[in-house]
Parts: C-alpha cells; sequence; structure tokens
C-alpha cells in the first residue's frame, strides 16, 4: 500500500516538475499553485471540529479543499517528494504548511494543542480520522430509536422530511455498504452492490413513510402499490403537491365544528334594564353530537381529538381548549360565566351559555372593567366584536368596591365571584372545583391575577361563580407577598414588611373580617393637603434630626413618606469634619533659588515583574529649583549609598557646585550620618507617615508611573 502511495507521489512530483518551467506555484492547475487569496489564517469550514462531529467536519473540509485544489495533500496521494530538486522541494513545504494552518485553524484548542507537532497535513487529518471516525454503539442505538419513533404529527412536509433526512444520513454514515476488497466486483455476475443499494434505498423510503400523518394514508397506499418503489426525491415531491393541493382547498379528511356560526341572539322579550344578552350558536346540521371531553369541542370523541393525536399538515382551525363546560350544560353551548348581581328572576331563566377562547374572555374581561370603571350613572350598551363573533351586552355600572371581601385563615386559594374583577385570566386545562366544608363541590371557571390595590396583589385567584363574596386566603396572600397580619379584637392590620407600612385594613362584623379597599377607607381623619405641604421641613432639618443621615437614605425614606424631602444639594460641614482622619496638610513656603539647593530623593519598589537586567527598584533625584529630575535602576535598596556618592561627584565635576540640603523619607539606606557631615550636606527627614513632606519626589513618582 505505501509502495502504491509512493509511486503515485513520484508520479505526480514528475509531472508537476516537467510542466512547470519557471515556478509552481505560479502554475493554476497544479496542487501547488497559490492563489494571493490564500491566507494561512482563513478559516475555510464554518463549524469547529470537536471531536463529536467529526463526520460532518470532515465532509466539510474535503469539499473546501478539493475547492482549492489541495485535496491530495490529505489523501495520501502527494507525500513530501524525496528529491534534490530545491524547488520542487520549497513547493510542496508551502503547500503542506498551507493546508495544515487551514486544518489547524477549524480544530477546537483543546484538540488543537495535541497536533501542534505534527508537520504533515496527511499525517493530521489521519490522526483525526484514526481518534474520531469509529463505530459508535450508543450512538447508533440512539439513531436506530428516532428513526424508528420518528413521526410527523402537526410538522409540515418539508419540515418532517428535513428532521428524518438528517437522522438517516447520519445513520448510513455508521452503517455504509461494505466496499469489495478481493478485486472481482467487476467480473461479479449477480449485481450483489446494485441490490444491496436499491434495499437500502428502499429502507429509506419505508421508514419515511412510516411516520407520515394519517391525513396522507391514501397517498401512501398508493405510493406503497409501485413496484419497485419511487425514489425518495420522487415521493417527496408527490407529497408536497398534496400537500400544496390542502392547503388550496382547505381539506384535511375531517369534520371541523370549531368554526360555527352565530345562529342569532337570546333575548327575552320580558327583561328588564340590567338583562344580559348572550350569543347562541347553533349545531350545524348532519354534525355528529358527540362531544370530546379532552378538548370540549364537539364533533369527536377524545380518541380522535387532535390535541392528543397530532394536529394534520395545513390545520388552519383553532388549536388550545375551549371553556371547560358543566356536566348539565346543553351540547351547543358553553359556559359563558355570569355576574353574582345578575337579578335572580333572570336567572332562572337559565340562558344558553357561550363558548369562547381564553383569548376572547380576556377581550370581554377588559370591555366589563372599561364600562364597569365608567362613570355612568344608567345602563351602559356596548357592541364589542372578538375574532368575528359580534354580540352587544347590556351592563349595569356598578363599581368594584361594592363587593364584599372577607381574609379567610381557613381558605386554601383565593375565591373570586365576579369575572370582572379580573386583571387577567387562564383558562384551564381540565375542570377544577372547590370543596366546601359541608361536603359539596362547586365549579371553577377559571383562575387569575386580580389587583385589589396597588399593594396587594391576589395571584392564582379562582372565579367561582356560584359564591356572592370574596375570600382572601391569609396563607396564599402571606406566601406570594411580603406582608403581615396582625389580628386584635376589633380590627386586623396589613403590614407592608419591607417598608413597614399599614396597606390594609380589615374590621370585624359578625365574626368575620372585612377588609376594604383603599377608596372605601374613610379619609375624614386626614388632614388637608395645604397643611401637610405647611409642615414639610428642609433637608437640612432631617439631616440633623435623625442623627447626620446620609442623603441616600433620606432619599429611601422619602418613597415611603412624601413629607420627608431631600434636595441633594446640601452640605454639612460637620459630616465632613467627621468623617475626616487627619487634618489638612499646611502648605511649604519654602522657595529655592539656586539649583542644586535642595534635592529630593525617594525609593520606588519593588516591582511585580523583574527588568531584563533583573532590576526591582529605582532611585529617584529631583531638583527643587529646576525641577530636573534623575533616574538610577536598582537591583537591591543597598546599592542606595554608591549612587549618591557618585551622585555628588557629578554633580561637583560637572555643574561646579556642591549639593547644600536632601530631603529624604525615614528609609534605613539613607541613614548615612557619617557621609552627610564629610560632605557638609544638610540631611531633612519626613516625619512618620508624612509622605506629603516629600511630595516633589512622591509626585516624580506617580507621573513615571502613567508615563512609562
Amino acid at each position: 500500500m505505501s509502495d502504491h502511495l509512493e509511486g503515485n507521489a513520484s508520479t505526480a512530483h514528475n509531472e508537476s516538475f516537467n510542466t512547470t518551467t519557471v515556478n509552481l506555484s505560479d502554475d493554476s492547475s497544479s496542487c501547488y499553485y497559490l492563489h494571493p487569496s490564500n491566507n494561512p489564517g482563513a478559516l475555510l469550514v464554518s463549524e469547529i471540529s470537536t471531536g463529536e462531529n467529526y463526520i460532518v467536519w470532515s465532509r466539510s473540509m474535503t469539499i473546501a479543499l478539493t475547492v482549492k485544489n489541495k485535496i491530495s495533500f490529505i489523501d495520501g496521494s502527494l507525500m513530501q517528494p524525496i528529491t534534490n530538486n530545491e524547488s520542487l522541494r520549497v513547493a510542496w513545504l508551502r503547500s503542506n504548511n498551507l493546508v495544515l494552518s487551514w486544518l489547524m485553524n477549524s480544530i477546537a484548542k483543546d484538540i488543537r494543542s495535541s497536533l501542534l507537532y505534527f508537520t504533515s497535513a496527511f499525517d493530521i487529518w489521519e490522526e483525526l480520522r484514526i481518534r474520531y471516525l469509529r463505530s459508535d454503539g450508543p450512538r447508533v442505538f440512539s439513531l436506530e430509536k428516532s428513526l424508528s419513533s420518528i413521526s410527523q404529527n402537526s410538522k409540515t412536509v418539508t419540515d418532517y422530511f428535513s428532521e428524518f433526512k438528517a437522522l438517516w444520513d447520519e445513520y448510513i454514515s455508521f452503517r455504509p455498504i461494505p466496499n469489495c476488497k478481493c478485486g472481482n466486483l467487476d467480473s461479479c455476475s449477480c449485481n450483489i452492490l446494485k441490490h444491496l443499494t436499491d434495499r437500502q434505498q428502499s429502507d429509506y423510503v419505508m421508514k419515511f413513510l412510516v411516520g407520515l400523518h394519517d391525513s396522507f394514508s391514501a397517498v401512501r397506499s398508493q405510493l406503497l402499490l409501485q413496484t419497485p418503489l419511487l425514489s425518495m426525491g420522487k415521493v417527496f415531491s408527490l407529497l408536497l403537491q398534496e400537500e400544496s393541493q390542502r392547503s388550496l382547498t382547505n381539506m384535511v379528511g375531517v369534520s371541523i365544528d370549531s368554526h360555527a356560526k352565530a345562529a342569532g341572539q337570546y333575548h327575552n322579550p320580558n327583561h328588564r334594564s340590567g338583562s344580559t344578552y348572550v350569543t347562541r350558536f347553533s349545531k350545524q346540521k348532519g354534525k355528529s353530537e358527540a362531544t370530546c371531553s379532552h378538548c370540549g369541542y364537539p364533533g369527536h370523541l377524545v380518541d380522535k381529538c387532535f390535541q392528543i393525536i397530532g394536529y394534520p399538515p395545513g390545520w388552519k382551525g383553532p388549536k388550545g381548549k375551549r371553556f371547560a363546560a358543566t356536566p348539565h350544560t346543553n351540547r351547543n353551548y358553553q359556559t359563558l360565566p355570569i355576574a353574582h348581581n345578575t337579578v335572580a328572576s333572570e336567572q332562572k331563566q337559565e340562558p344558553p351559555n357561550i363558548v369562547f377562547s381564553q383569548e376572547q374572555m380576556q377581550n370581554l374581561l377588559t370591555l366589563a372593567n372599561s364600562i364597569s370603571n365608567s362613570k355612568l350613572h344608567n345602563t351602559a350598551k356596548e357592541q364589542v366584536s372578538v375574532s368575528g363573533i359580534s354580540f352587544s351586552c347590556h351592563t349595569n355600572s356598578s363599581p368594584q368596591n361594592n363587593f364584599t371581601w372577607i381574609l379567610d385563615t381557613g381558605a386554601t386559594d383565593h375565591m373570586i365571584c365576579s369575572p370582572i374583577l379580573f386583571e387577567s385570566i387562564v383558562l384551564p386545562k381540565i375542570q377544577n372545583q372547590v370543596h366546601l366544608p359541608n361536603g359539596q363541590k362547586v365549579p371553577i371557571a377559571f383562575t387569575g391575577t386580580v389587583k385589589f390595590s396597588p399593594d396587594i396583589i391576589l395571584n392564582n385567584a379562582f372565579y367561582v361563580p356560584s359564591f356572592n363574596i370574596n375570600l382572601i386566603s391569609v396563607s396564599r396572600l402571606t406566601a406570594d407577598n411580603t406582608i403581615g397580619l396582625f389580628f386584635l379584637h376589633t380590627k386586623c392590620f396589613l403590614q407592608n414588611l419591607s417598608k413597614w407600612r399599614t396597606i390594609g385594613l380589615a374590621e370585624a362584623e359578625s365574626g368575620l373580617y372585612h377588609i376594604h379597599k383603599p377608596s372605601d377607607q374613610s379619609t375624614e381623619s386626614s388632614p388637608p393637603r395645604s397643611i401637610i405641604k405647611s409642615c414639610i421641613v428642609a433637608t437640612d432639618l432631617w439631616h440633623l434630626r435623625l442623627g447626620h443621615i446620609p442623603i441616600s437614605k433620606l432619599n429611601l425614606l422619602n418613597k415611603i413618606d412624601s413629607s420627608v424631602t431631600s434636595t441633594g444639594k446640601s452640605i454639612c460641614d460637620i459630616c465632613l469634619l467627621a468623617k475626616q482622619k487627619r487634618l489638612s496638610f499646611p502648605l511649604s513656603m519654602h522657595t529655592s533659588t539656586q539649583v542644586f539647593q535642595l534635592i529630593h530623593i525617594d525609593i520606588w519598589g519593588p516591582f511585580s515583574v523583574t527588568s531584563y537586567s533583573g532590576h526591582q527598584f529605582f532611585l529617584t533625584i529631583v531638583d527643587d529649583y529646576s525641577r530636573f529630575t534623575w533616574l538610577f535602576l536598582m537591583k537591591t535598596k543597598s546599592e542606595t549609598r554608591g549612587l549618591l556618592n557618585n551622585f555628588l561627584i557629578y554633580v561637583h565635576t560637572q555643574f561646579n557646585t556642591r549639593i547644600q540640603t536632601i530631603r529624604t523619607d525615614n528609609g534605613q539606606e539613607f541613614n548615612m550620618p557619617t557621609f552627610y557631615q564629610d560632605h557638609g550636606i544638610i540631611h531633612q527627614t519626613t516625619c512618620v507617615e508624612t509622605p506629603e513632606q516629600n511630595g516633589r519626589v512622591e509626585r516624580k513618582h506617580q507621573h513615571l508611573l502613567n508615563v512609562a
């Protein structure tokens, strides 16, 4: 095998060499050709190889290298030439390194580190193939299971085919048709390879047809009668035509009763001004009277419910459950909740019920709330259209705070008696009930959110049409809100635990704690707003009263009590002095009249990173008069004395003058009294932990560190 590859490589080299007269890299037909756009840092494929995606990555990489005419560098057909021709050797090396860089750029970092010392693109390609191209038993098992259980459900034919083909192609990569190794395949007369390929394609089509939706059963039967089976491309084309025809004619082979037409409006001629109009839907002729117990739609049973078995492709009808009907409800109608304040004589008439989706119910609640909150004293009449269904309703305008609210420590959830109190609703998937203490059960129409007050929100409240009062569960109230309840003999206070503010009051009446909405609470005892404004004090006074509290804390108090104002502009001198650790340092009035009359010296270091020459410190000398600066690098602080001695000699020789005064900190490296006496120099030291006295050189250090 290796001899065969070397022979091919030599042949390729000879052909390239014979056809190339000047430079192999300039021949566009040669695999050694280097285009100006061939950048070693380029990324040929969009997907980085992580090992798990080796099959997809290797396929993409093979295509990209084929386009670049560099595939021979990884398939073994063009190995490194063994020749004395320098031009051929350099051309191969440049092209090989270019392919090598492309491969490394498309490999994840954690894998790339183990391939750094490979010098041949072919070696890297073989190494990755040996590592990751393996027969993965668990993955094959997972693919077998997915292909057996995949189904179209409510997906379109295109989506289902794309998902199925991705699984099948990966499965075939693990289970390819074996190749002939004896070399007698060309002389074989039984065409075993063709039969194996046809069987594989037949399995491909069969598994695809198994997962089709039952609505395509007629088309599937016709396809299975074909001998031999059609190709997958032809099958997919026929199914697309069938799907397109169905979308045009809107024929799905099943009866749809969800688009019932409004037959009329129910109206009692003896109605009073507070009566309610409701819409009545009639059953179409020829339709089944069966009603699904799962979704609530008529015309089918639960075993054929689309919500369970899946929606057919191209389904244009409604999705989701209807409003759950009560057991005694007529099959042609669905319950629409009736407010508790409806006249009793009208309730006895038992008008037919209405079917609505959750979105339609939400629109009805919005309409009812807008009518209830309007300040109309007469009967309000509104015309509304919800999803193509028009109806009119008459309702009496009644404020929401006329309802009775009772705190109940025995209720597990909030119970609401009127739908107009809800801010939002959620229709239940199954019919739920409330268990009463006497053993009876009453149905729950829906759940939702009720805003009792700006500070009290009732979540997951139950709408119980048979109730005449509203029950607030104490356990649910404290669990959903940061609220504490304080029960007294005749009252109950609701306290906001985060702000420590009273947000509600309940009074005991007939043994029950009736909680009042904020608008019901009396305001006669509250002082006029003009008096409150006159009592507002300045920010400085609140700051002093509360022990010089920070302005940020005053802003928090303002959110709780608006009378506590905060401008944030005043400055308290006492706070500034109390928070200072020391008094301000006085300014120095000393000025030098000539150079070297006073010099400032200090050492900075050690630095965290040693320089190339091993220095960690530097000695800074600043002349007080000219501000001229000298800087000397040091490995240790012990070099300070020698550098100072050399600096004195340098000043005397170059400037013909002597240094009069040296100012340093209290570092031991500057403690040289004999040295200063011998040269007649005055040594000034700063006070302990007072770098301000040597501020000239300290600021110079900061400047050097910023610009260096």
